[in-house]
């Protein structure tokens, strides 16, 4: 589930842009993080200020833009049969 190539990943994500959101999922609080190529971080973690802590110092390079969207309907995709039959 890397959002980026191994070379990407290698080098901090350094010419990527990382959009974030947090957001209630069946099974708590969740970051997710993704570039343009899809998901990159997914976490699940109550305090959101030592979240995004997390993934700055995973990815410590690119640009990092809180994205709302993302947390719409994200953990309902991955947690509920109708997010595991859309993925199908």
């Amino acid at each position: 589930m890397e959002g980026m190539t191994p070379a990407e990943y290698k080098n901090g994500g350094k010419s990527l842009t990382i959009d974030y959101s947090f957001a209630e999922s069946p099974f708590g609080n969740i970051i997710v993080a993704s570039t343009a190529k899809g998901i990159c971080h997914m976490v699940f973690n109550d305090d959101e200020s030592q979240a995004l802590r997390d993934l700055k110092s995973r990815f410590q390079t690119p640009p990092f833009i809180t994205n709302q969207m993302l947390s719409n309907n994200m953990p309902y995709t991955f947690f509920t049969m109708t997010g595991a039959n859309y993925l199908k």
